[in-house]
This record gives structure tokens, C-alpha cells and sequence, in this order.
């Protein structure tokens, strides 16, 4: 029979001062990890409007996983469900799709970027105006014949070639020369 007014064994004793011990090493080194995740942890906040990109992992099994498009969109955020979580709607819906609202977790969305440049240069007959970038430096001498809204800007000729054609992106190329051999 178990008596219960007697001192427990000193093994029981040193187990206890074991688990403490173990307790308190737990502690410290959950401590130690979450400083250490803080500290790299970017934390991103979207408002209602905001356009964003959503990582959508969707591989087939035949395909290669080098290829895909991982990050989908535009969406635009409806609503702000909690600080981690968003309701979000495509800005371009398919109609073939039944689900058009979705919703993402912020580790799973980054702000949307339109694939656009700012064109840096225009062309006015052969010329190609580019913007003055420093105020040190005096603007060169401007041809009368180049509308007097541009004075005040670098002005460089372009070679004499007129079959320069201007790409969907805005830039001004020459077309590849086809040799005959």
C-alpha cells in the first residue's frame, strides 16, 4: 500500500528539478526564435482599393515547374477581413469562372506593379528629345525647327534612316536587317 506521508524517493525529486530546468531552457529559446523571426518578418498592409498580385502555386504534374506563372492579377482588395487576411476580386474577371472573390492570406499577396515604362524620350521628325536630368549643366542650342515647348531640353539627331518604327513598348527601333546570302 501507497503512503502518502512519506517523503518521495530522490529520484522523484531530481525528475522534478529536471522538468523545471526543461521548462525554463523552452522558454528562453521560444524567446530567442521569436526575436529572430521579428526580425526578418516584413509585415505588409493593404488598404481597401489597392491593387495587388496573388501567389497561386498551381503545378500539373506533366508540365515543368520551371515555366509557370506563379503570381496572378491585378486584384483589387474588397475588403480587410483581419490584419492578416483580405477578400480580393480580380480587376479583369473571367466570366468562365464560378468563384470570383477569394480569400488570401498577405504572405500570399505583393503590391501590383503595372508592366509599364515611362517612355523617356520623344520623337519630333528626326529628333529625339530627351529630358534635361541636371540644372548644373546649360541646355544646348535648339534647332528652330523643333516646337518652341521643348526648348529647354537636350536635343540629339538621329541617324538619317526613316524606317525606324516604334515597338509596343514605346521604344523606337530599327527593324533587323535581312541579309541575303
Amino acid at each position: 500500500m501507497l503512503d502518502l506521508n512519506t517523503a518521495p524517493p530522490p529520484s522523484v525529486l531530481k525528475m522534478d528539478e529536471i522538468r523545471k530546468q526543461a521548462s525554463e531552457n523552452l522558454a528562453k529559446a521560444q524567446q530567442v526564435q521569436k526575436e529572430v523571426h521579428d526580425r526578418n518578418v516584413i509585415n505588409l498592409t493593404f488598404e481597401v482599393g489597392d491593387e495587388v498580385f496573388v501567389y497561386t502555386p498551381t503545378n500539373k504534374p506533366e508540365r515543368s515547374r520551371k515555366l509557370p506563372l506563379y503570381w496572378h492579377g491585378p486584384y483589387k482588395v474588397i475588403a480587410k477581413l483581419s490584419t492578416l487576411n483580405y477578400k480580393v476580386k480580380p480587376v479583369f474577371p473571367d466570366p468562365g469562372k464560378r468563384k470570383q472573390t477569394q480569400l488570401v492570406h498577405v504572405k500570399r499577396m505583393k503590391r501590383y506593379t503595372p508592366n509599364w515604362e515611362p517612355k523617356p524620350t520623344e520623337m519630333i521628325g528626326h529628333f529625339t528629345v530627351a529630358n534635361q536630368e541636371t540644372e548644373d549643366d546649360p541646355p544646348e542650342e535648339i534647332s528652330e525647327d523643333i516646337p518652341a515647348a521643348h526648348s529647354g531640353e537636350i536635343v540629339t539627331p538621329l541617324p538619317s534612316n526613316d524606317n525606324i518604327i516604334k515597338t509596343r513598348r514605346g521604344r523606337y527601333v530599327r527593324p533587323p536587317v535581312k541579309l541575303n546570302l
